[in-house]
């Protein structure tokens, strides 16, 4: 077993991914949460209305994931990020 931390080999972890990598992952999410907003209707303070739809709501999230599964699963800072959670 090894003697570094969780804290430290996560930030060991992410100095191996260059910036480049971490802008698209930020693109790319940014982009995924863009279009699935866009899709769903807000209230005019910007938050998502959450009425009887829910479960068609959380179906079209779903449908929204496996759409960018193989662009979000591609990037590693993003692998890196959901492993972590």
């Amino acid at each position: 077993m090894s003697d570094t931390t969780f804290a430290e080999r996560e930030t060991e972890e992410s100095t191996d991914v260059s910036e480049e990598v971490v802008d698209e992952g930020v693109q790319l999410i940014n982009e995924f949460f863009e279009e699935w907003l866009g899709r769903e209707q807000r209230r005019n303070d910007g938050d998502v209305e959450m009425t009887d739809e829910s479960e068609e709501s959380i179906r079209r999230l779903k449908e929204q994931v496996e759409k960018f599964a193989p662009r979000l699963e591609g990037n590693l800072w993003l692998r890196n990020v959901i492993a972590s959670l």
